[in-house]
């Protein structure tokens, strides 16, 4: 059977933080680059990293942005699967003014 998972024990925000770690190294980001980017402090960014600080949404965000990738693909810990249809998202949340138009167009042509 399944072992219990301990009180503290956070699968979730340890792979999230460590996949944080990874693309930020594959960009050749220390953490105090990474930091100053992002606007997060390196103290808190090394306990994110190390799945010892949980992640506010709001902190996933500046992280993922200062990484170029959506906070999606974070989450997502870079699965192929995924990353397509969270770069979509990602593109329409930060450009609604194309969607926009496109549905007008779509709404006039039928």
């Amino acid at each position: 059977m399944n072992e219990p998972i301990e009180k503290n024990d956070k699968p979730i925000i340890r792979e999230v933080g460590l996949f944080i770690r990874k693309l930020r190294l594959e960009q050749d980001l220390t953490e105090k680059d990474m930091s100053k980017l992002c606007g997060v402090n390196v103290k808190s960014l090394s306990q994110i990293e190390q799945g010892k600080r949980d992640l506010k949404l709001t902190t996933l965000e500046k992280l993922a942005h200062g990484l170029g990738c959506s906070p999606g693909y974070v989450l997502s810990l870079g699965t192929k699967e995924s990353r397509k249809d969270i770069d979509k998202i990602h593109y329409k949340y930060h450009h609604p003014e194309e969607d926009k138009v496109v549905g007008r167009e779509r709404a006039h042509k039928k």
